[in-house]
C-alpha cells in the first residue's frame, strides 16, 4: 500500500546545531520524538507514544507530548511557520553565542502533508520536564483584552 504522506525538514543542519548547543544528542531526539513515535502515531491515530491535548487558546494549536515528556510538537500556522523560518539564522547565532538562554528552545521545524492536508509543526523542549518543583504555572499571554484573573 502505498502512503500518500510526506515530511519535510526546515534548516535540518541548523536545528541539528541548535539542539547539539542544548545538550541534546540526535539519538535522544529521535528516541523521544522519532519520526515512528510521533509523526506515525498522529498518522495512524495510535497515540500510545505521544499524548494530545488541544490548545485552550483561541489560536486553535494542538500540542504533542513525547512519551518522555521531554519534548512537544506544535502545530503553527504557515505564517508562523514562514516567519520562524525567516528568523532562524538569527535564532541559531543567539544560541551558538548563548547556550543558556531562557529563550524558547526550539529544536525543528517540519511541514506534515497527509492525505493532501499541509500541517506546520515546531518541536519545542518541554520547560515543564526538569527535576526542579514546580510551585506555580502561570499562562502568560501577550494581551490583557478581554481576560480576567
Amino acid at each position: 500500500m502505498r502512503s500518500n504522506s510526506s515530511i519535510t525538514s526546515y534548516g535540518a543542519s541548523l536545528y541539528r546545531d541548535i539542539r547539539k548547543a542544548f545538550g541534546v544528542s540526535d539519538d535522544a531526539f529521535l528516541a523521544s520524538l522519532g519520526i515512528k513515535q510521533v509523526i506515525g502515531g498522529l498518522l495512524l491515530g495510535d497515540m500510545r507514544n505521544v499524548a494530545e491535548r488541544v490548545s485552550e487558546g483561541r489560536s486553535g494549536s494542538l500540542f504533542y507530548y513525547s512519551h518522555d515528556g521531554k519534548f512537544m510538537v506544535k502545530t503553527v500556522s504557515r505564517e508562523e511557520g514562514d516567519a520562524m523560518r525567516s528568523m532562524l539564522p538569527a535564532y541559531y547565532e543567539y544560541v551558538k553565542e548563548n547556550p543558556n538562554t531562557l529563550l524558547m528552545r526550539i529544536l525543528g521545524q517540519f511541514d506534515l502533508v497527509h492525505e493532501g492536508i499541509r500541517y506546520h509543526l515546531v518541536v519545542l523542549a518541554n520547560v515543564f520536564n526538569t527535576s526542579l518543583p514546580i510551585h506555580e504555572r502561570f499562562d502568560l499571554k501577550g494581551s490583557t483584552f478581554k481576560r480576567t484573573v
